[in-house]
């Protein structure tokens, strides 16, 4: 019984070993050399110190616990465990000598190995650790331990065996089976804990990875999960967010209010969405639609809230761009209608005063009314052209320009219109900027925002004008409403002035609204610069701060081409030139002219002009009225004067379907108001003559004058 008691004392090292190596698995089980190293010491420090406290049977042999460490530590540690221990037991046994040293480092070198082999055959076979399997390998270890005591010498070596054999088979096998098998539990426990830890960590990065803050929290409000995004939104650290509640994360209003969703959704379980405006870390006022939903315990109770928040602020920012964009375009499409009926009208009065001014004397008293008349007509002109270019009904006639060239000549006169006190700056690239717009309303537009500029400085200030290449890769936001992904060409107007309230920046592209004194501004400069940019297929947007200044920003098409040759000025004949051609000339045979338009006032207005002039005239007053007319008379009429807007078919097309019956007719259109018609058509100016409503008596002579074809009036006969 001695035997059974010594052998059961160094048993207590073997629970020691157990417990401090489910520590190396729980601390190390990512690193294998540093497990495996570790692994190999405290096998080896078990094994020596096992070695120190042996039972003694004859002086020399000494018996422990080693074999089965060094067993442990070969099949659950494997090689490099393994060699380690058995390097430090062998190390121990041959300092200690007598005359079991060679047969106790051949027990040390037995159980390592078999531990070693089992390792690999249980990797391709886990069955073989189950304890049946276990109980079996313990057994061999301790049969091949006693079969080398046949080593000893001869006059002990049969009474030893005869001591040890039966309580080291009975004993140490089952005591190696029991610790393989918490071995076994421990290493299985590790590696759970080890998945466990993974996919906790996949689940946080793929949170981590959402845009939208995610959140999980109990029913007590407590948060036990969330992801970057919440964690940034609330101004916590994401480690800090578990087991914190709303309070001192969100107003208390706030809070309170998701407070009660958060307990109707616990009363009704399901999903849930509302919206809210949150004040977040970031100092940003956010608007945030939530959808939640509840998760529930094994049991069927409700575990918690799982929810996630989108950020919608984006979303109304650009719902009310489009708002204001539409309205835009809505009072645009107004703004043209009423322009082109105000321009018939106008045309009516400007036809008929001249008409009247040459009826009466030099000095005649009611000539100066007429005159006031008559110029007051003409500023309406100016202004009815003004919305027409705000609802982009303009003709257009975009080119190749090198916007940087233009800048530089339009300053030249630019610069007379601005006080000394203000200072324009720009500074070209010396590289061309080339974009595709009209020359002429590009000029209108740098001078609205210059002006518009000049009139926002109060004293001493800074105009800054620079023209460059941008390519977006995405919208460009802004307001009133975001660039497109593209190539642009940009414009920048800035200045430091006075600035512009954010209430009203949403008001200012508006036709008549101005914040400028009365009788200072007529509220259609910025009007007009939008007007025509989105007719150029380009895009404005501005940003402003009060006592900061503003920076208008223009995107036109950019042309990848070389710029169009700068075009002379176009040949203008003086009027009194005009009069006098008029007064020695008359229409040659074949040469009358086509009048098609649907206002009978205009109608009659212009017949009766182009008659006094010598002209020979058929009026329609509707496009199939012109196309009978033309079919009759085709070989006697060579201009069509027709409008461009008119019921049944538009001018372009009229024109098109009488030139296939005469290709040398000739055309010139007119109108207050073209509906792209003209601009889309694809023909430009040297295709077709466009005459601007409301036009004078000289406008309408001259341009069927310049668009007649030679020859078309002769010498007047002698009588």
């Amino acid at each position: 019984m001695g035997i059974f008691h010594a052998l059961l004392n160094n048993l207590t090292l073997l629970v020691s070993l157990g417990v401090l190596y489910s520590v190396i698995l729980r601390k190390f089980p990512r690193n294998p050399i540093l497990h495996d190293g570790l692994s190999g010491l405290l096998f080896g420090a078990i094994a020596l110190f096992a070695m120190f406290t042996p039972l003694r049977l004859h002086e020399g042999p000494i018996y422990d616990g080693r074999s089965i460490i060094l067993s442990l530590a070969g099949l659950f540690g494997g090689p490099v465990a393994g060699l380690i221990a058995a390097t430090v037991a062998a190390a121990g046994r041959f300092w200690i000598g007598g005359v079991g040293q060679w047969v106790g480092l051949g027990v040390v070198a037995w159980a390592t190995a078999l531990g070693i082999v089992f390792h690999h055959v249980a990797k391709r076979h886990p069955r073989l650790l189950r304890w049946p399997y276990l109980w079996a390998f313990g057994v061999a270890v301790h049969l091949g331990m006693i079969a080398l005591h046949l080593g000893l010498p001869a006059e002990i070596r049969w009474s030893v065996v005869q001591q040890i054999a039966a309580p080291v088979l009975l004993l140490y096998p089952l005591v190696f089976m029991l610790l393989a098998w918490i071995f076994e539990d421990q290493r299985q426990a590790a590696v759970m804990a080890a998945r466990l830890r993974d996919h906790e960590r996949l689940l946080q990065d793929i949170l981590n990875a959402m845009p939208n803050p995610v959140y999980y929290k109990a029913t007590d409000g407590n948060y036990l999960a969330c992801n970057q995004a919440f964690a940034y939104y609330a101004g916590q650290r994401l480690e800090d967010m578990v087991g914190r509640t709303m309070d001192g994360l969100l107003p208390p209003p706030v809070a309170a209010a998701i407070a009660i969703k958060d307990q109707e959704l616990i009363e009704n379980p399901g999903v849930q969405h509302f919206d809210v405006t949150i004040p977040c870390a970031d100092g940003v006022t956010r608007e945030v639609a939530f959808d939640r939903a509840t998760l529930r315990n094994p049991d069927g109770s409700i575990a918690g809230i799982v929810s996630c928040a989108s950020d919608l602020t984006p979303h109304r920012q650009l719902e009310d761009q489009l708002r204001q964009a539409s309205k835009l375009e809505a009072v645009g499409r107004l703004a043209g209608g009423v322009a082109h009926d105000f321009n018939n009208m106008l045309g009516v009065i400007l036809g008929q005063t001249e008409e009247l001014l040459d009826s009466i004397g030099e000095h005649d008293g009611r000539r100066a009314l007429l005159e006031e008349i008559r110029k007051a007509a003409l500023r309406s002109t100016d202004l009815t052209h003004q919305l027409l270019a705000f609802a982009r009904r303009q003709t257009v006639n975009p080119q190749p320009l090198d916007l940087d060239a233009r800048v530089t000549e339009s300053l030249r006169m630019l610069r007379r219109l601005i006080p000394e006190s203000t200072t324009i700056v720009f500074e070209p690239s010396g590289d061309p900027h080339v974009g595709l717009v009209d020359p002429a309303q590009f000029d209108q537009v740098l001078t609205n925002l210059v002006l518009n500029a000049r009139d926002a400085i109060e004293k001493r200030g800074r105009i800054t004008i620079s023209v460059e290449d941008v390519t977006l890769t995405e919208p460009h936001a802004g307001a009133p409403a975001p660039v497109p992904p593209g190539r642009w060409i940009r414009l920048r107007v800035a200045d430091d002035g006075a600035g512009i309230p954010p209430a009203l920046l949403d008001k200012i592209f508006e036709p008549f609204y101005t914040t400028k004194d009365p009788g200072k501004g007529t509220g259609l400069g910025l009007a007009m610069v939008y007007g025509i940019v989105s007719q150029s297929h380009g895009h404005v947007q501005v940003r402003s701060h009060l006592q900061e200044g503003s920076t208008f920003d223009l995107y036109l098409p950019r042309h990848e081409g070389e710029p169009a040759p700068h075009p002379g000025p176009r040949p203008h004949r003086d009027t009194r030139e005009l009069h006098a051609e008029l007064a020695r000339t008359e229409p040659a045979p074949g040469h009358a002219i086509l009048v098609a338009e649907d206002e009978e006032a205009n109608l009659r207005l212009t017949e009766r002009i182009l008659v006094r002039a010598g002209y020979q005239v058929f009026s329609a007053a509707t496009p199939q009225r012109a196309v009978e007319l033309f079919s009759e008379h085709q070989d006697e009429i060579a201009l069509l004067l027709t409008d461009v807007i008119m019921p049944e078919m538009n001018g372009l097309d009229l024109f098109r379907a009488l030139k296939e019956q005469k290709p040398r007719l000739e055309c010139v259109f007119m109108s207050g108001y073209t509906a792209d018609i003209i601009s889309s058509s694809g023909l430009d100016e040297g295709q077709v003559r466009f005459l601007a409503k409301p036009f004078t008596r000289d406008d309408l002579l001259r341009a069927i004058h310049e668009a007649s074809p030679p020859g078309a009036r002769r010498p007047i006969s002698g009588p």
